[in-house]
């Protein structure tokens, strides 16, 4: 995240777009790495799509948690 962070920081954009650009990337990889464990699980036990959606989905509302944490801790400098 704080590669992102950083790269993010240099672009003339105002904070709200880096924070939305933010959201959306720790989203997609956190949603990705659900599917992951999703793919897993799997062979086991919980085949069906709808735990699909809910192995990919959960993450994302922790993603969002994590990222207003850290924009908490760490502000964009520039205009809104």
């Amino acid at each position: 995240m704080k590669w992102l962070w950083t790269v993010l920081e240099k672009k003339a954009w105002s904070v709200s777009i880096k924070t939305k650009i933010m959201l959306a990337a720790v989203g997609l990889v956190y949603a990705s790495i659900g599917l992951g464990i999703w793919g897993i699980v799997r062979f086991f036990a919980l085949d069906s799509a709808q735990w699909a959606f809910c192995f990919a989905g959960y993450p994302v509302l922790i993603s969002w948690a994590a990222v207003f944490l850290y924009t908490s801790n760490h502000e964009f400098t520039g205009r809104l």
